[in-house]
């Protein structure tokens, strides 16, 4: 019985010797080009003995007890072509290796973003935007008004409307800055007119549908300075340079020098 035993015994550690002695190990380095940058949690699968690992923060992996023989091996990490190859494991022996990944950008679905048009509560407001539609007129949105709330309203007028001129003038006892249309010389006060050589011709300018400014009929002194108007006050505005584009109801002067729509902003 005993030498039963000690036979048995001695076959399970011959048997198992030989299975330690038939497996290896492999050990390698993952590389993002050929001068030796490691490449952090790339996959390293072994695809015919399922086996899979993950390398660490230095591209570094290590596989253990891996039968003896050819082996395919493929390494995957995002932003980089994946890299097949092939590892040759002797009995008992230990495979230490470099793989260097191509890089290979991933490219991205082309993604169509439409932005909601803005709602406005006020009436007005939604009227403006019904006319921008139309395509009449000169307009300038609430998205561009808000990029260039630092900005006078003046510049912002003059920066963003085809023919309109800015030029300083007296209001009153004071200096100011007021806007023209470089469209046609005016039927206003005099020193508006053609008489005398000028060629300023002041825009008539509605508030919220309000006129405050008739360059055909009021005085000079009225014309409102634009200076001092702040650009963060204001949602949109629109000019029509005068003729059959402009609104019916803000048509009814007579100057041709053009008409001016400003709407404060909802706050």
């Amino acid at each position: 019985m005993r030498l039963c035993r000690t036979i048995g015994t001695g076959l399970v550690l011959a048997l198992s010797r030989r299975a330690t002695a038939q497996t290896g190990m492999l050990t390698g380095t993952v590389l993002r080009d050929s001068a030796g940058h490691q490449l952090a949690a790339a996959e390293v699968l072994l695809p015919g003995l399922n086996r899979r690992v993950t390398a660490n923060w230095a591209g570094e992996f290590r596989i253990g007890q891996l039968p003896a023989g050819r082996h395919a091996i493929l390494i995957r990490h995002v932003g980089f072509a994946p890299l097949a190859d092939t590892i040759e494991v002797a009995n008992g022996g230990k495979v230490d290796r470099e793989f260097i990944l191509i890089e290979q950008p991933v490219p991205l679905e082309r993604v169509n973003i439409k932005a909601p048009e803005r709602k406005y509560i006020s009436p007005a407001l939604q009227e403006f935007e019904e006319r921008r539609k139309q395509g009449f007129g000169y307009f300038i949105d609430e998205e561009t008004m808000r990029k260039n709330n630092e900005r006078k309203l003046i510049d912002v007028i003059a920066g963003y409307v085809p023919g309109i001129k800015v030029f300083a003038g007296v209001n009153g006892s004071l200096m100011g800055q007021y806007v023209s249309s470089g469209r046609k010389c005016g039927n206003g006060p005099a020193f508006l007119s053609c008489r005398g050589g000028t060629e300023k011709c002041p825009v008539t300018m509605y508030l919220d549908g309000v006129l405050i400014f008739d360059s055909s009929h009021d005085d000079a002194a009225q014309m409102p300075d634009l200076a001092r108007y702040n650009t963060r006050d204001y949602a949109a505005l629109e000019f029509y340079a005068g003729g059959a584009a402009t609104p019916v109801r803000y048509n009814a002067t007579s100057s041709g020098c053009g008409v001016l729509l400003l709407w404060t902003r909802e706050r």
